[in-house]
């Protein structure tokens, strides 16, 4: 599925955040308390350091699919959905979660983001934890969801502002890097002046 993987320190983070409530195309799912959430057009900077969740808002919220429903009546199921009437206006949720969000049924109009708490360490001994946005985008399409063209693009506008800040290095840690050599990981401005990394440019 296809993802952003990333390293970045507090002013990188500062940086993301402004460029993300400046568009109007997205909103928030944010985690109010245990299976309590709510829709919100901009984030603080507190709520930035914790996981949280990117909604195009071109398409609306689907709940969770009934339980045990067949392959093929889950197909069925996602191509008219029952919705979150009210988003902005919060929504308990009951069902099974990922890392703490509802899965919206594998949606392609969400994009998770996650801190990893887990940390790579740089050639000169220097660590740094990696963060990541994630997006289904087409890997569903079997099961009857596909993205809209206009989320594809918002996708693929995001991934370049993040290129354009960035440098792309390989995976610090040996043993990952044993299975990807090529640079995927952006390294963004701040994390890259604060941890002076060696790194080679995408080519």
């Amino acid at each position: 599925m296809p993802a952003i993987q990333f390293y970045a320190a507090e002013d990188d983070f500062i940086e993301i955040l402004d460029f993300l409530n400046k568009d109007v195309d997205i909103a928030f799912i944010v985690n109010e308390k245990p299976k309590s959430f709510k829709a919100v057009e901009t984030l603080t900077t507190e709520q930035f350091n914790s996981e949280f969740i990117i909604w195009h808002t071109s398409a609306s919220l689907p709940k969770q699919s009934p339980k045990n429903l067949s392959s093929i009546e889950l197909i069925e199921w996602n191509k008219n959905p029952e919705i979150i009437e009210e988003p902005f206006l919060g929504w308990e949720y009951e069902g099974l979660t990922h890392k703490g969000f509802p899965n919206f049924n594998n949606s392609p109009a969400i994009i998770q983001f996650e801190k990893t708490s887990m940390t790579d360490t740089f050639e000169n001994g220097e660590t740094i934890a990696q963060s990541s946005f994630s997006w289904v985008g087409n890997y569903f399409s079997i099961m009857g969801s596909k993205p809209d063209p206009v989320v594809q693009k918002w996708w693929n506008r995001f991934k370049r502002t993040i290129k354009k800040l960035s440098v792309q290095i390989t995976n610090p840690a040996p043993r990952q890097n044993e299975f990807n050599p090529k640079p995927y990981i952006y390294l963004l401005p701040a994390a890259l002046s604060a941890h002076k990394a060696e790194f080679r440019n995408e080519t």
